[in-house]
């Protein structure tokens, strides 16, 4: 069967096995940390809003208001991405102590 039948005809489901379910992906999670961590570190930092000719901020493109809200956004990323880096180390103790 070609690929574009089992999209429209997919094959049955089957239950996962309890090996499966349990696994993580440490390289998954790991590259998901430094993604959020270094764009989080990119979005709270002020660099973003400068001019690249002037280097100063324009209010009239950037209000305080609209700064703030994706500083913000970038702090909780920044704040997911050590989350993840914990987790990455927690799987890694994991795997070394059995």
């Amino acid at each position: 069967m070609s690929n574009i039948l089992s999209v429209f005809n997919p094959p049955p489901s089957r239950d996962l096995s309890s090996d499966e379910i349990g696994k993580k992906c440490i390289p998954c999670t790991a590259v998901q940390s430094i993604a959020a961590l270094i764009g989080g570190f990119w979005f709270s930092s002020p660099n973003q809003f400068k001019d690249k000719v002037t280097g100063k901020i324009d209010l009239k493109k950037n209000p305080l208001w609209w700064q703030r809200s994706v500083r913000g956004s970038g702090i909780v990323l920044f704040g997911l991405g050590a989350y993840r880096a914990g987790e990455v180390i927690q799987m890694l103790l994991h795997d070394r102590l059995e």
